[in-house]
């Protein structure tokens, strides 16, 4: 909001969730920043407050290809059989069917349903769920990547760095957390506005694209203007990465 990044609809829906699912307001308008529509927010923290997880624990579940839809699918069935919803979305992205579930609830009726499902099901569509599964691994892996790579391309475009630059964030410093991402690109967005961490910027843009730290000053000083963004989009161009969102005139 200091910033002025924020538009009014998104400070309105952010406090709007605040009343409604006690959400974090930055946690919840630095969603909406990267691309998150109100009605998803909405459904994001609804889900978050049903199945009583932290959003940062929401996202892991979200990361691995499990979608909120099948996570409340997951929370109902469980609710019949006075199980863990956990163990309910465990089976399904295992690769049973909700129908498989839910007959192995019904006949397990209210004793342990996971131990009818391993043996009263498995034996007779073994063969056919190996290849169904295969299938959905398959598809879960690809709307994974799908996911992934649309995610780092909107916190691109949103501080003005590389797809690479937050992929590398995402794999390495960050362990898969994109929580951390957003706070590093943050802050990093911030200390590049302080000219006190200029040299740091240097270095850390000389060591990434294999140059020197006095050929990236030269950039920033002579050719950009005083611009990271302008050294940055250059340093892409000659490295051939791309990806990033250009610099602002």
């Amino acid at each position: 909001v200091i910033s002025g990044d924020a538009t009014i609809g998104e400070i309105r829906h952010s406090v709007r969730s605040v009343l409604r699912y006690e959400a974090d307001f930055d946690d919840a308008l630095a969603r909406l920043g990267d691309g998150m529509s109100p009605g998803e927010l909405g459904r994001f923290y609804r889900t978050a407050q049903d199945l009583e997880l932290d959003p940062d624990q929401l996202d892991t579940y979200l990361a691995e290809g499990v979608s909120l839809q099948e996570l409340t699918h997951a929370a109902r069935l469980a609710e019949r059989s006075d199980s863990d919803w956990i163990q309910v979305a465990e089976a399904h992205t295992a690769g049973y069917s909700w129908g498989e579930i839910g007959k192995a609830q019904r006949l397990a009726d209210g004793g342990d349903w996971m131990s009818v499902l391993d043996t009263g099901i498995r034996g007779t569509r073994e063969q056919v769920r190996d290849e169904e599964r295969t299938d959905r691994e398959e598809d879960r892996s690809n709307r994974g990547q799908e996911r992934l790579e649309r995610t780092a391309d909107q916190l691109a475009a949103r501080y003005d760095v590389s797809d690479q630059e937050v992929l590398d964030l995402y794999h390495g410093t960050c362990a898969q957390d994109w929580g951390c991402v957003r706070k590093e690109l943050r802050s990093q967005s911030h200390s590049e506005d302080n000219p006190d961490h200029g040299q740091n910027t240097a270095a850390r843009l000389a060591k990434q694209y294999g140059v020197s730290e006095s050929e990236v000053q030269s950039l920033y000083d002579d050719i950009c203007g005083g611009s990271w963004s302008c050294v940055r989009a250059d340093l892409r161009n000659k490295s051939g990465r791309g990806g990033g969102k250009k610099p602002k005139d």
